[in-house]
């Protein structure tokens, strides 16, 4: 487990001021108390159960001042204390049905603030026009969460996903970071409906939209493998963008146009 990122570890001067890295931070703290909830009338209803169980016993037996035993209470009493409070369990359970707080426990599997992300920075918020979809930031990057949990999004692909149009345009990831088979170097994370990349010299760069469409197929993303620079647009409407290997052209009504360099790596059949 690594220690906190602060200034000079490759964190923008912003986000360092905002988390105040020279001041030691505390511990996250690893049990979620909302969990418990949902626990909480189960333990009381032993509890209920278990004071019942004493009283009935000392009413049973002799005291020091009275030899004689104690009157009993009615047959009836203690089942209707059961029934109290297993109306009250179910009470509880429909109230308080017991929620995953994906962010949470992403977080805490990365490290907390002893992790790579850092301490955060702000509370999650649902992502707008991502139906489902929350994004919480930190100090070294952001949790992006939805139903089926949450992915942790270094802070180097953060500027790359803004310049694609945010979430709105690539969709919620779908998985985490990955490297590809041809170059350790050059990392990637796929989105619903894109993919970012990034390497240490040449930076972020995107493939979304109707692009992305064409160059996500199989065989056309073995030959054309990663993207070399960002779309462009062009004065008659047409877009384009460079990969390693060839390029894609959309033009305006449609039609796609897919050169492949003659060195490009043949595609598994």
């Amino acid at each position: 487990m690594g220690r906190p990122l602060c200034c000079g570890d490759g964190v923008t001067r912003a986000r360092c001021a905002v988390a105040d890295c020279h001041v030691r931070q505390s511990l996250t703290v690893m049990f979620d108390y909302r969990y418990g909830l949902p626990a909480l009338p189960v333990l009381m209803l032993a509890g209920a159960i278990g004071v019942q169980a004493l009283i009935d016993r000392r009413s049973k037996e002799p005291t020091a001042h009275h030899t004689h035993a104690r009157v009993k209470r009615p047959a009836w009493a203690a089942p209707a204390a059961l029934l109290v409070a297993v109306f009250a369990l179910l009470s509880a359970a429909a109230q308080s049905p017991l929620v995953r707080n994906t962010s949470f426990e992403t977080y805490v599997a990365s490290g907390a603030e002893l992790g790579r992300l850092g301490p955060p920075l702000d509370r999650a918020r649902a992502v707008e026009d991502v139906p489902g979809v929350r994004q919480q930031s930190f100090v070294a990057g952001a949790i992006v969460s939805a139903e089926n949990g949450g992915i942790v999004v270094p802070e180097r692909y953060l500027a790359g996903i803004a310049r694609a149009g945010g979430l709105k345009a690539l969709g919620s990831p779908v998985g985490g970071e990955l490297r590809t088979n041809y170059d350790s170097g050059l990392r990637y994370i796929t989105f619903n409906q894109g993919v970012v990349f990034w390497s240490r010299l040449g930076g972020s760069r995107a493939v979304v939209g109707d692009i992305y469409t064409l160059w996500g197929q199989t065989k056309i993303r073995a030959r054309l493998r990663d993207p070399l620079a960002w779309p462009v647009r062009a004065g008659d409407g047409s877009v384009s963008q460079r990969f390693r290997y060839g390029s894609v052209r959309i033009a305006p009504n449609g039609s796609s146009v897919i050169t492949v360099d003659r060195n490009a790596p043949k595609a598994a059949s």
